[in-house]
């Protein structure tokens, strides 16, 4: 048998010698992308002598006992075996190349073939133990999102409710006091929202009530539905079309279907850059920097890992990744990372398509659309079309951002047939900007050139079309710092209407802003403008803000346009008959103003059911007009509902939260808070709202400040995944919280003392740990009726109880004897 072993190891190490220098060589061309290149092993199968049980671990892992072959004293693998073992360590591109090309053609893999792969192969005979070792280069992809927007530990998961919706009013009354007769016409905006299983009714409206007379005004009416499966938005009614430079966005009697990114409560893929990936080859620390300062800080075990959604702005971003290893050697990967506005995702698209008649002119029809696609994370493409019965337009744009500025380009054509003098037209532009977020002094740099041919107009549901002249246009932008707290930016534009009377207009600005510290700025303003054939015409503006930081809500407006006209404001918020807000105004207070002049105050009260607001203005100083002033009150509020409850709030615009508290929550003071939207208190029962400001997944908690410690709410936190306008019912009643209370004890009354256990409830959270003491008693604290578990170590076990309701607040245990784990060393 050596003999034949010995003649079949002459064959494998000549094939060996042989496929080594092929892969030496395709290396050298540079074929490293992969193990070992690509190249196909094609040597004879090996054939083991016996079969035998061996240990096997994978990165000093324990996967257990498998049977393998023996050739001599060293262990060959089955290729399946080989998949089953290292097929979850190896990302897709590196799994195939090593078993469907390498190793694709052998039945049994022995150590040589492993190392040729690249993947280290330790075989102790002592121990009969084979570990079989990954680079961490070959590794999975980890995703690392830096700007989490799903809160994925925190249950229940509350999502809207079948119907809700609400209604919103605003009431405005006017007088005008230098009229012969007082009056007080009546104003209302009525506007409603009506959420059916997604199927969103928005209606808005308004009336006037003056002189006798009824005025009444529908203002919107449209239906809304979102189709996840598409990322589309469905509009039905009253809408405005979606466009895309040139395209007309006329309001419409239409039917509109747009993309939308519509979130669900599911593990985000997010987006990433180019070189955003990276190795950790051992534990390390990384450190991610963005434009000289360091946004993240991590700790990484060996792997390959993907950074998504870095927070880049616009402009050319530096992005410093450093990976420092437990011995301090840092690996510092640099890159530029252009973006530009409007970027797609690589692979991702949006669209719109409309089609409709006009208000105007109901029996003009049009039909309006885009597509755009996102062909990598720097440079997204469209195309555009628009038809009415006169006339058709088709046109593509592109969006790049480059290693040396940003670029945004449109370009569209016009066919028409109403016999307009110029059948055939066309329209371009072209826009490029240049900013370096890291280097705060130089300078923002933006140019643009537009174009329009002869007779440029596109469709539109209009019976008639007005004839534009030829024209062109081009404008520069640059601003930045002058220094710490100065600023500056200068524009210009000059458009030329190459008519039948040719003319030339250029608009030249420049602004310095110069921060005063503490909240205060005061900015400069200076405008050129002149036409061909004529003098300059210029204006100037000085601007006084002050916000001071240590007062909310106050700040103190100056503006002075030349030696014409200025205006002052100041608002501030009085702690006076539960707080209102001031706002005084006056402009041209100068006496003797050739402009006239004005004063005026007002104040408005917020209550968590609406707002009130009352003003005045008074005129005078203008021999034309004479003195003239008005008072104006309003109000607003709206009546919110879901899930069968309501509640009297502030003007809701979009999706929004209901608390509804119990009954037995009657007689607590409720704080209500979700994140990002503020706090909200229920006191007597009271339901009470909050906005939701987006439609991603927010947290939100109660808390009862005044209640005793063992009473606790049943919903303590919950995560709200909104839809489009919709509404979510947070439900919460109270309930006691108990402690527990046992000894650890072993069958035979052996206390097992300073031993640690962890708590978990039915689902598996862990929910908190104890202790025992020498004695082997341990707590508890803050338990619901229930079912759990603790988790001793393993030599210890694992023991179970229930803990019901009692008078005293106590579970008593008495002596807890754990369930031993199978298998566990004692």
């Amino acid at each position: 048998m050596s003999q034949k072993v010995s003649g079949r190891r002459k064959k494998f190490f000549a094939f060996l010698f042989i496929s080594t220098l092929c892969f030496l060589a395709i290396n050298l061309v540079g074929a490293q992308e992969s193990p070992a290149g690509g190249v196909l092993i094609q040597a004879d199968s090996l054939k083991p002598d016996m079969l035998s049980t061996i240990t096997i671990a994978v990165n000093g892992q324990f996967v257990g006992d498998r049977e393998v072959g023996i050739i001599g004293e060293n262990p060959v693998l089955p290729l399946n075996l080989l998949i089953e073992l290292l097929g979850n360590y190896l990302k897709p591109d590196i799994y195939d190349t090593i078993f469907n090309v390498v190793l694709g053609k052998l039945e049994w893999v022995s150590e040589a073939e492993m190392k040729m792969v690249g993947i280290k192969w330790e075989w102790s005979i002592t121990q009969v133990l084979l570990n079989l070792t990954v680079p961490a280069s070959f590794g999975p992809i980890t995703d690392i999102d830096t700007s989490p927007q799903y809160v994925v530990n925190i249950k229940p998961i509350l999502k809207p409710t079948p119907v809700s919706g609400h209604l919103d009013f605003r009431f405005n009354t006017e007088s005008d006091i230098s009229a012969t007769k007082i009056k007080f016409p009546l104003e209302a905006d009525v506007s409603g929202i009506m959420n059916v299983l997604g199927w969103v009714a928005d209606v808005s409206g308004s009336f006037r009530i003056a002189d006798s007379i009824f005025t009444p005004t529908l203002s919107n009416a449209n239906i809304v539905h979102d189709f996840p499966a598409i990322n589309g938005r469905l509009s039905i009614g009253k809408v405005s079309a979606p466009s895309l430079a040139y395209q007309s966005q006329p309001e419409l009697y239409a039917v509109s279907l747009t993309s939308k990114e519509i979130v669900k409560y599911k593990a985000k893929p997010g987006f990433y850059e180019l070189f955003s990936e990276f190795t950790v080859e051992s534990a390390s620390t990384v450190r991610i920097k963005l434009n000289n300062t360091t946004f993240r800080t991590i700790t990484l075990n060996p792997g390959n890992y993907r950074i998504l959604d870095l927070p880049f702005t616009y402009g050319l971003n530096d992005f410093v990744l450093e990976i420092e290893d437990a011995d301090g050697k840092i690996t510092t990967m640099k890159s530029t990372i252009p973006r530009e506005m409007n970027l797609l995702g690589e692979s991702l698209s949006d669209y719109s398509i409309t089609a409709g008649v006009g208000l105007v002119e109901p029996t003009q029809p049009i039909l309006t659309g885009y597509y755009r696609y996102g062909f990598s994370p720097r440079f997204t493409a469209g195309i555009q079309a628009e038809a009415d019965l006169r006339s058709v337009l088709g046109g593509a744009s592109f969006i790049a951002a480059t290693p040396f500025g940003g670029f945004t380009g449109t370009g569209v054509g016009v066919g028409a047939w109403d016999g307009r003098s110029t059948p055939l037209s066309w329209a371009a532009s072209l826009q490029y900007r240049l900013s370096l977020p890291s280097s705060g002094y130089v300078p923002i740099i933006g140019l643009s050139a537009d174009y329009k041919s002869q007779g440029f107009a596109t469709p539109n549901p209009i019976a008639f079309i007005s004839s534009a002249d030829e024209n062109l246009r081009l404008a520069a932008q640059v601003g930045g710092k002058i220094s710490a707290v100065m600023s500056y930016s200068a524009s210009g534009i000059w458009s030329r209407d190459f008519g039948s009377s040719p003319l030339s207009t250029t608009n030249a600005s420049f602004s310095l802003n110069q921060s005063l510290g503490q909240g205060t700025s005061l900015s400069f303003l200076l405008n050129m403008a002149f036409k061909e054939g004529s003098g300059p015409d210029f204006t100037f503006t000085a601007m006084l803000f002050v916000l001071p930081r240590a007062k909310a809500g106050r700040s103190l407006n100056f503006v002075q346009s030349g030696t014409s006209s200025n205006s002052i404001s100041y608002v501030d918020r009085l702690d006076v008959l539960g707080g209102i807000d001031l706002n005084l105004r006056g402009s041209n207070l100068m006496i003797d103003s050739p402009l006239g002049s004005s004063v005026g105050m007002g104040g408005r009260r917020n209550e968590s059911w609406g707002e009130m607001g009352l003003s005045a203005d008074l005129d005078y100083g203008n021999s034309s007009i004479g003195t003239s002033g008005k008072i104006v009150a309003d109000a607003s509020t709206s009546l919110a509902f879901a899930g069968g409850y309501f509640a009297f709030v502030r003007q809701v615009d979009d999706s929004f939260v209901i608390f509804a508290p119990s009954k037995g929550m009657a007689d607590q003071k409720v704080f209500f808070k979700v994140d990002g939207s503020g706090m909200a208190t229920s006191e007597n029962g009271k339901p009470v709202i909050l906005p939701l400001v987006s439609y991603k997944a927010v947290a939100a908690y109660l808390d009862l400040p005044e209640s005793p410690p063992d009473i606790a709410p049943t919903v303590q936190a919950a995560l709200l995944i909104p839809g489009y306008k919709s509404a979510i019912v947070y439900a919460s009643d109270t309930q006691k919280r108990y402690r527990v209370t046992g000894r650890l004890v072993s069958e035979t009354e052996v206390p097992f003392g300073y031993i640690a256990g962890d708590l978990i409830d039915l689902s598996g959270t862990n929910l908190n740990s104890t202790f025992t003491d020498e004695n082997g008693e341990f707590e508890l604290y803050d338990l619901e009726p229930g079912s759990y578990t603790i988790l001793w170590p393993d030599f210890v076990g694992t023991s179970k109880f229930e803990v019901t309701a009692t008078e005293s607040g106590v579970a008593e245990l008495g002596s807890v004897v754990p369930v031993p784990i199978e298998g566990a060393t004692p």
